[in-house]
């Protein structure tokens, strides 16, 4: 009688090396010496440092990985992204070599790439700060209270010094022509004490890097 070859899918092969396996554990934990063959076996299922070969499901080889479920999840959409075993399990070392290959990375949380963007219109702001220095077109607001504080004390100084002091003895003298020209020359030296805070604010502002 001619001998018929015998074939197994994978499913079927994985099954017996499970059944093997858990020989093995029995003879182990009986106290036998495994064979070569039966160390070799148990290498193959496992790394000689430990680490599983196979994840049984996606939340363990998220785990294996160091990724979180959803990251595997829009991997395995990915072109070339290894497939599952028929069993269901994944290996890991092609999950390993693929992620490996692809330069994949954890994306960064909702809460990180929240501060990316805070600090990103940070940076921007701070360069268009920058620019406007420069060109001259950005003074800074404790300067302009600095400067108008000082000017605009000495502005009224003068008003209420020439108005109230020296003016009513000499405008009681005068005719309308001379009196208003009195009181132009007040208000030209008022708005020239103006002009000078006007054109101090104008200087460049220090902007630290």
């Amino acid at each position: 009688m001619t001998d018929v070859p015998f074939f197994v899918n994978e499913n079927i092969g994985q099954k017996i090396l499970s059944k093997d396996l858990g020989n093995i554990v029995k003879k182990v934990a009986s106290g036998k010496t495994l064979t070569s063959a039966e160390r070799a076996l148990v290498e193959k299922a496992y790394d000689t440092s430990g680490d599983v070969k196979f994840a049984k499901t996606i939340v363990e080889l998220s785990e294996i990985l160091d990724v979180s479920r959803k990251t595997i999840d829009r991997w395995r959409k990915l072109k070339g992204s290894p497939k599952p075993c028929s069993d269901g399990r994944h290996n890991v070392a092609k999950w390993r070599d693929f992620v490996r290959k692809h330069d994949l990375k954890e994306p960064d949380s909702p809460e990180d790439e929240e501060l990316k963007t805070r600090k990103l219109l940070a940076e921007v702001k701070q360069a268009e700060i920058k620019l406007k220095v420069m060109e001259g077109t950005y003074v800074a607001i404790e300067k302009v209270r600095e400067v108008w504080t000082v000017y605009i004390g000495q502005a009224r100084q003068i008003l209420e010094s020439r108005f109230l002091n020296e003016l009513p003895p000499i405008l009681t003298t005068l005719d309308a022509i001379q009196i208003r020209e009195k009181l132009q020359e007040v208000l030209d030296e008022t708005y020239k004490a103006i002009s000078i805070a006007a054109d101090s604010i104008k200087e460049p502002v220090d902007i630290e890097d």
